[in-house]
């Protein structure tokens, strides 16, 4: 079946042994509604020749129940308010081939959160159970509270 658009662009819908293929043939394809837009299948795959650009107006969340591999062939950069990494179970590793540079304003080693801190002092009940605290020096090291959102120009 050919359906024809205004500029005379064809879209083909073709009938095969694997099921429908829809091929078009357009300078833009837009797919537009004003609700939810869900794909569910098997597997899904994306291909292009060209960029990729996704432009996410709200949260962006992704929930995997196996592996996930990231192989880029150039440069990798996120920017971020602020980020954690968190292994659950077991440990992490960060390698280079080349230098491994981590700027900071402060640079902290297992320091704990000043709720954590409160609450291993509110727990101890002897000085020696004080001493043990991770941070028993009130004046010590501790990490930051998230900051409120700063405006960025580039948004």
């Amino acid at each position: 079946m050919t359906f024809l658009s205004d500029n005379g662009s064809p879209m083909v819908i073709k009938m095969t042994a694997e099921g429908p293929v829809i091929e078009m043939n357009a300078p833009k394809v837009v797919f537009k509604n004003t609700g939810c837009l869900s794909l569910e299948a098997k597997t899904i795959e994306m291909k292009t020749s060209g960029n990729m650009n996704m432009d996410i107006g709200g949260t962006c969340s992704q929930r995997i129940a196996g592996n996930m591999n990231l192989d880029v062939r150039d440069d990798i950069h996120m920017k971020a308010q602020a980020g954690s990494i968190d292994a659950v179970r077991g440990g992490f590793s960060v390698s280079a081939t080349d230098d491994l540079d981590l700027k900071g304003l402060r640079i902290l080693h297992n320091v704990p959160h000043e709720e954590e801190v409160l609450e291993q002092l509110e727990k101890a009940r002897t000085f020696g159970e004080f001493m043990k605290c991770s941070a028993h020096n009130p004046n010590g090291p501790k990490k930051l509270k998230p900051g409120e959102p700063v405006e960025r120009k580039d948004w």
